[in-house]
């Protein structure tokens, strides 16, 4: 296998755009891997499509 690696040298500007950026997504996955966790408890079935869908709610949830 290949990879290609690109490094970045964000400006200041750019670095203060990007944490927040990657904060929410790190949050949004937290919270999905939640909600994954306690539905297999629960025994519920949860296909990728409604679980797709849920991920506007939870963007709005966490602004």
């Amino acid at each position: 296998m290949r990879t290609n690696r690109f490094r970045i040298y964000p400006t200041d500007a750019q670095i203060d755009m990007l944490y927040p950026t990657l904060d929410l997504c790190r949050d949004l996955y937290s919270a999905m891997l939640v909600q994954r966790t306690y539905d297999c408890r629960s025994g519920e079935k949860v296909n990728y499509n409604s679980r797709q869908d849920e991920i506007p709610d939870m963007k709005r949830t966490f602004p």
